[in-house]
């Protein structure tokens, strides 16, 4: 039986109505809400439709497809809020399911260490308890209790 790594979602309501943008800044949003700022970068829609793009080609099975629209999301999100933000660490979840999807431990491991961290770094309230922290605590106990072994060239792989 297949087992399910889960991807974070976090949204922020905010009073401006752009809880669909939980990291915009003001910015890039005109009065009616329509993105003005067409930054080389990218734009906090952009990130958001390219991540769930992502998660649509994973759930098809088009992992080099998926990769592809989380890499371009997570870039965007880090030119325009910062690599330890929780939505950058959300990604960073996605795209380790997708190596752990894809039976590649150590990169899954990596990506989900890197989420686990910023999540941390924003968990103040809550601490251990926040829930993208238990979250991700789980996916790295999944992979972790996947069968890794330590080969003859010291790489992990997945039994």
């Amino acid at each position: 039986k297949a087992k399910t790594v889960e991807t974070n979602s976090r949204k922020e309501d905010r009073s401006d109505g752009s809880s669909w943008l939980p990291f915009a800044r003001e910015s890039e949003l005109s009065e009616d809400g329509d993105d003005d700022d067409e930054e080389e970068s990218g734009t906090a829609l952009e990130s958001v439709i390219r991540h769930n793009l992502g998660l649509i080609h994973a759930e098809m099975g088009r992992f080099d497809q998926a990769l592809a629209e989380y890499d371009t999301s997570r870039r965007i999100k880090i030119a325009l809020a910062g690599d330890t933000h929780p939505e950058v660490a959300s990604t960073l979840n996605a795209i380790g399911a997708l190596y752990g999807a894809k039976g590649e431990p150590e990169r899954a491991l990596a990506h989900f260490r890197q989420a686990l961290y910023i999540y941390r770094l924003h968990s103040a309230e809550l601490g251990e308890d926040d829930p993208d922290v238990v979250n991700t605590q789980r996916n790295i106990r999944l992979i972790e209790k996947s069968g890794l072994k330590t080969g003859k060239e010291d790489r992990l792989t997945m039994m």
